[in-house]
């Protein structure tokens, strides 16, 4: 028996579970003491369904969440979770992917529209994708400049001649060292 069962810390929070119309299940945990309100979105998807030959676009996807939402820019996403004091962390895994978003509950109003947008109604904006794509090639770059790496993981941005001289470079100035690669390619109908 485990020595902490008893333990009141470890107890998962009584929680009710409504399943909406559209099939969605919520489960809601109130805890009606603290300051904040904790959405988390959680989805039965992740990397592995991205479609063959778009391996990382549920990364480049979830990355871009930031970028554009209803009628808000990146900059006002960016200044409207400051005026309400939110966070936003997005999580891609293999199997699911999550979006937690946490406010302070004053602002439960604003807060519940701003996650609304990000989660319904995303925009990718056509020159967020850009600076991301170019980001992620300077990633690569530096990659490929990295002296004591065993494992390099580098995003494909582009399928361009140039991925391939660095990629080529790299592994000839390092031969022990293994690439794992991911590849984003930025195709409207797939976002």
């Amino acid at each position: 028996q485990c020595a902490f069962a008893a333990e009141e810390w470890m107890k998962f929070p009584a929680y009710q579970r409504v399943v909406l119309n559209n099939g969605v299940t919520v489960l809601l945990a109130e805890k009606h003491g603290a300051p904040l309100i904790n959405l988390n979105l959680a989805l039965r998807f992740g990397a592995t369904r991205d479609p063959a030959g778009k391996e990382g676009l549920a990364d480049f996807t979830n990355d871009l969440l930031r970028k554009g939402a209803g009628a808000r820019t990146a900059n006002q996403i960016s200044d409207d979770m400051d005026f309400i004091g939110a966070t936003l962390r997005t999580i891609v895994g293999p199997e699911k992917t999550r979006v937690q978003f946490e406010f302070l509950k004053k602002d439960l109003a604003a807060g519940l529209e701003l996650f609304s947008d990000l989660i319904l109604r995303p925009k990718f904006p056509e020159e967020e994708v850009a600076k991301m794509l170019k980001n992620r090639l300077d990633e690569l770059r530096a990659a490929k400049d990295e002296e004591h790496a065993d494992v390099v993981i580098v995003r494909k941005t582009t399928k361009s001649d140039e991925f391939f001289s660095i990629v080529s470079e790299y592994l000839q100035r390092h031969p022990g060292v293994s690439i794992v690669l991911s590849a984003p390619y930025k195709d409207p109908d797939m976002m």
